[in-house]
């Protein structure tokens, strides 16, 4: 038995289907003779064959074909929806991978095409909405990002956790980006009111690259902040503040800011280092610009200082080596001066004092 697809789709079965049954037998009823399928009269006595019997065979032939028929054609069916599911799902990974690929290369408009046709091919499977909703918060488009995953929701596809963890990475990266701007305006008060504010609990510890949160830092411009240390934005490499930055944090009752050179973790260059109560009877504010080496101010600096509330500042000079201060010489009660300005001087009986390469001022 032959059964052709496209006879049956076509609705023509006279000129592809064949079918062949097993013969059967028509028996006389008068003499019991058996006669073959299809004959009229008896082949012995003669008598005329029932044309009842007749008709039942027909009817048995011809619903049997119904059925073979009813059964292909399920069989056809299923085999193109079959098909068509397995060539929708390739083709719905292949625009996945494709935009997986575009964005890795920095093509976001191109990975956003990608992404829409995945979302067009296989609507109610949800790797294109998230992919495309990252995709956005990644960029800093968090509406976009919100809007994909509603979409999503609407297509019966559960987003509640992704919506709880943009909303939650909205908040750091708001958090950093402020404080950057901060940084690079020259807002240094407001940078230091944000890290008085925060805990350990709220961020910990975050890295910020190219506009995203990152787990892994990498070599280039980017951001470090730890509630310990504060926040460093500049240059880095194998994981370390290397090259001009600037770092802004806590130390020893007073907020401060380095900014300069860097080289693995520490000061290693020219640097301006500026406290806002340095303390001391000479002076709260202070910056301290000269060389630094592995933190420690090394070679002759340049210093200004004043009280706070004060207008102008005064400046003077100093030498130091290894982070402590080098007497300049003497005054005339044989105090040493450490520190020379143009109207005064800060002296001292004893050897210059420091604290992890940050001379204090004499008493």
């Amino acid at each position: 038995m032959s059964i052709s697809c496209s006879a049956l789709i076509a609705g023509d079965q006279s000129s592809e289907i064949q079918f062949v049954f097993k013969e059967k037998k028509m028996i006389c009823k008068e003499c019991n003779t058996e006669n073959p399928q299809g004959a009229k009269f008896c082949l012995k006595c003669g008598k005329e064959l029932e044309q009842e019997q007749i008709q039942n065979v027909y009817k048995k032939k011809t619903r049997k074909t119904l059925y073979i028929s009813i059964i292909t054609l399920v069989i056809c069916i299923t085999a193109l929806m079959g098909f068509k599911v397995y060539s929708d799902t390739k083709n719905y990974n292949a625009a996945i991978k494709r935009a997986e690929r575009f964005y890795a290369s920095g093509k976001y408009d191109d990975a956003v095409r990608e992404y829409e046709k995945a979302m067009d091919i296989l609507p109610e499977n949800g790797k294109a909405y998230t992919g495309l909703a990252y995709l956005y918060r990644d960029l800093g488009e968090f509406s976009n990002s919100y809007n994909i995953l509603e979409t999503a929701n609407e297509e019966g596809i559960k987003t509640e956790q992704e919506v709880e963890e943009l909303k939650e990475y909205e908040e750091k990266y708001n958090f950093l980006m402020n404080m950057s701007d901060n940084i690079y305006s020259g807002r240094y008060q407001e940078v230091y009111d944000t890290l008085e504010s925060v805990t350990a609990d709220e961020y910990g510890q975050l890295y910020m690259q190219n506009g995203k949160i990152v787990e892994k830092i990498e070599d280039g411009p980017g951001i470090i902040f730890n509630v310990a240390d504060g926040i460093y934005v500049g240059d880095i490499m194998d994981g370390f503040r290397n090259g001009n930055g600037i770092q802004i944090g806590y130390y020893n009752e007073s907020y401060y800011y380095a900014d300069g050179l860097w080289e693995e973790d520490m000061v290693n260059g020219e640097c301006t280092l500026y406290y806002d109560n340095y303390g001391g009877e000479q002076a709260n504010e202070m910056y301290v610009v000269g060389n630094y080496t592995n933190n420690l101010m090394d070679g002759e600096m340049e210093m200004r200082w004043r009280k706070k509330g004060e207008e102008d500042y005064s400046s003077g000079t100093a030498r130091a080596v290894a982070g402590e201060f080098k007497s300049l010489g003497k005054t005339d009660d044989d105090k040493l001066i450490y520190v020379r300005g143009d109207s005064t001087y800060w002296s001292t009986s004893a050897s210059g004092l420091k604290d992890n390469g940050v001379p204090f001022l004499p008493e």
